[in-house]
């Protein structure tokens, strides 16, 4: 099938070192497309310097993108993150350079929308420049002056879930107050795959689309509760373990016998090593899980607030799965919590131990972030959930 939709173009400016954040707004857009440009009538194109300009000459590499890329689109989306980015001739950095052009164009012709993103997650403290962040904070003071909303993320699924809601509000602006002005190109069904009906029934039923969604999140959490089992029943038979050999080495160290205490030592750091290679592999497999998961309940509640707003009992079991999760997960975060107490390295450890308990540490650390940042991630969807049914209601 395929019918005339309206083209929407997102213009993406950013500094370096946020190519994640970047690609996740293409992924975000090609998303929306699928599950609302049909329904809408509207179709996203993200314009990059990466994939929209082409190598040539010009007073500067800034002002080469900026003649290339010109002010011609529908949405200005700004990221920033600790680093403020590259100084140019007329500004502070080529984002903020970027920001001028749109904003201007905004002021005299009231396009392009203006979106604007600071990531607020932990940097490397090694990579952090003070003049950056003194730059960073007078720019976000400047947009706060002129009257310019920005919005503030601690971790990919709250920027996630917050961009989708974003940018299908801010669509839907664009096409209530200058459809007409929009270009129009063909949107195109599905192509033919061994699925063909399904997924045209997914593209034209949005019950069963917010369904396949439930399922899917709710498959993805699943596989993330056994992962979380998984590191539960082996953190107590590493705890065993540590126990078992530290007390072994005690009693050769009090035995004065050498080379008994050598071996409980080896045994000791040896279980320390097992372990630690346990949550490197571990912890960005539970992040993925977690992460999709998460990403398919955002659509879903996109999907169903913007498709089928009068069936809430769709809402309450993506709700009611989601709660059922974050209960499970604050459990474990207290567990891992406590686990980091233990494991926090101290003075008077023997350098060997130490430098293993300070590797698990930081393992630790990571994977409590991690939790965190899920635990609030499924909070604003349930929160969200609540206050639209609320509204209904």
């Amino acid at each position: 099938m395929s019918n005339l939709v309206r083209k929407i173009t997102v213009f993406l400016s950013s500094p370096g070192g946020l190519s994640e954040e970047r690609d996740l707004v293409e992924t975000v857009c090609k998303q929306l497309t699928h599950d609302l440009g049909n329904h809408l009538g509207f179709v996203l194109e993200v314009l990059r310097w990466e994939t929209h300009t082409r190598p040539a000459a010009g007073l500067s590499a800034q002002d080469t993108i900026n003649k290339q890329m010109g002010i011609d689109y529908d949405i200005y989306l700004g990221i920033l993150g600790v680093r403020f980015g590259t100084e140019t001739k007329k500004w502070g950095s080529g984002t903020e350079e970027e920001f001028e052009l749109a904003y201007e164009s905004w002021r005299k012709n009231s396009r392009p929308e203006i979106m604007f993103y600071f990531s607020e997650s932990a940097p490397n403290l090694s990579h952090i420049d003070p003049s950056d962040l003194q730059k960073r904070q007078i720019f976000k003071k400047k947009l706060e002056e002129r009257g310019v909303l920005h919005f503030s993320f601690p971790s990919r699924a709250s920027f996630e879930h917050a961009l989708r809601k974003h940018l299908t509000d801010t669509v839907k602006v664009i096409l209530d107050s200058h459809s007409d002005s929009l270009p129009q190109q063909e949107y195109e069904g599905s192509s033919f795959n061994p699925l063909q009906n399904w997924t045209i029934l997914l593209e034209n039923d949005p019950a069963v689309q917010v369904e396949n969604f439930l399922a899917s999140g709710g498959e993805n959490l699943r596989q993330a509760t056994k992962k979380i089992e998984s590191f539960v029943d082996r953190t107590g038979r590493a705890t065993r373990s540590f126990s078992k050999t530290y007390k072994k080495m005690m009693n050769s160290s009090h035995q004065v016998n050498a080379p008994a205490m050598t071996k409980s030592l080896e045994e000791f750091l040896a279980s320390m090593s097992n372990y630690s290679r346990f949550l490197i592999s571990m912890i960005p497999d539970l992040d993925a899980c977690l992460s999709k998961g998460l990403s398919d309940f955002s659509r879903g509640f996109v999907v169903a607030v913007e498709k089928i707003p009068d069936e809430l009992h769709e809402l309450l079991d993506l709700a009611a799965v989601i709660e059922s999760s974050r209960q499970a997960t604050e459990e474990t975060k207290k567990s891992v919590d406590d686990l980091a107490r233990t494991m926090e390295p101290k003075l008077d450890d023997p350098p060997a131990i130490r430098h293993q308990k300070s590797i698990l540490y930081s393992l630790i650390q990571d994977f409590s972030d991690l939790l965190g940042r899920s635990i609030s991630a499924m909070s604003n969807i349930i929160g969200e959930v609540s206050d639209f049914t609320e509204s209904k209601v």
